[in-house]
C-alpha cells in the first residue's frame, strides 16, 4: 500500500519540475538565443512480485516503483533570424556558440546581443568579455565597426579581432550556468574552433514554440491531478484497514 502512496507522489514530483521548467521556457520566449528546455522522465527499477506461500514458485509479476526526473536536456533547434539593424547584435547562421569570459571561467553562449563597454571591450549586457579566436578581448572602441562573415571585426578598415565560434562533439552535454551561459562539461567534450558564418544586425530568437509549450502545461498539469487522486485513493483505503479492518464489532 505505502509503495502505491510512493509512486503517486512520485509522479507528482517529476509533474512539477517539468511545470517549472515550462515556466521557465515561457519566461524566456523574448531572450535572445535562448534555448528551451527538455524533461526527461524515467521511472525507478521494476520490482518483482513472489509468492509467499510456502511451496509456492513463481513470479507474480512486477511492480511499478514510481517516476523520477532524468538530467534534463536542451532544444538545440535554432530560432529564428530577425534583423535588428544594431552593429553590436551579431547571430550565428548555422551550429555553434559565441565564447564569452564567464562568471567562473570561459563559458558559451548563442545570444549575439553584445555591447561596447565603456572602456571600448565588446561584452554581453551582463559585462562578460567576448573573447577572439585568439582567447583574448576585442577592443572596437566604438560602436561604429564592422563584422564580416567570417567574424572579422573591423573599425576603419583596421581587424581588431576575429570572434570566436566553437562547436562540439556533443552539445546535449552541455551544462546551463545561468545568464543565458552554457559551461562544458566531460559529456560534452572540448570547444572546437568553427567557421560558423557570423550576421551583424542580427540576433537570434528564442526557439520555445509558445503554444507548444502552453499546451505542455495543460497535459502536465492534468497528469499531476491524476497522480494527486491516485495519491488521494491510496490514502482513503489505508485509511480504511487501518480502522475498519480487524475491528470487533460487540
Amino acid at each position: 500500500m505505502l509503495r502505491g502512496l510512493y509512486a503517486a507522489a512520485s509522479g507528482m514530483l517529476a509533474r512539477v519540475v517539468h511545470q517549472e521548467r515550462l515556466a521557465n521556457d515561457l519566461a524566456n520566449i523574448n531572450t535572445a538565443g535562448y534555448k528551451a528546455d527538455r524533461t526527461v522522465t524515467v521511472s525507478f527499477p521494476a520490482l518483482l512480485l513472489a509468492r509467499l506461500e510456502r511451496g509456492a514458485g513463481g513470479m507474480v509479476g512486477p511492480l511499478g516503483t514510481g517516476a523520477v526526473v532524468a538530467e534534463g536536456g536542451v532544444d538545440w533547434s535554432p530560432g529564428p533570424l530577425v534583423e535588428t539593424g544594431r552593429s553590436t547584435d551579431l547571430a550565428l547562421e548555422g551550429e555553434g556558440l559565441f565564447v564569452v569570459a564567464g562568471p567562473g571561467g570561459t563559458a558559451y553562449t548563442r545570444s549575439g546581443q553584445f555591447q561596447v563597454g565603456p572602456d571600448g571591450r565588446l561584452q554581453t549586457p551582463d559585462g562578460w568579455t567576448v573573447l577572439s579566436t585568439e582567447g583574448t578581448a576585442i577592443y572596437p572602441g566604438t560602436d561604429d565597426f564592422r563584422v564580416t562573415e567570417d567574424g572579422g571585426v573591423l573599425v576603419n578598415g583596421v581587424l581588431v579581432g576575429v570572434v570566436a565560434r566553437v562547436t562540439f562533439a556533443n552539445p546535449a552535454g552541455l551544462r546551463k550556468i545561468g545568464n543565458n551561459l552554457f559551461a562544458a562539461t566531460p559529456a560534452s567534450g572540448p570547444a572546437v574552433a568553427a567557421a560558423t558564418p557570423v550576421r551583424q544586425g542580427y540576433l537570434e530568437q528564442s526557439n520555445v514554440d509558445p503554444a507548444r509549450a502552453v499546451v505542455e502545461m495543460l497535459a502536465n498539469f492534468r497528469a499531476f491531478e491524476a497522480a494527486q487522486k491516485v495519491l488521494q485513493a491510496q490514502d482513503q483505503t489505508l485509511g480504511l484497514a487501518v480502522n475498519e479492518v480487524g475491528r470487533v464489532d460487540r
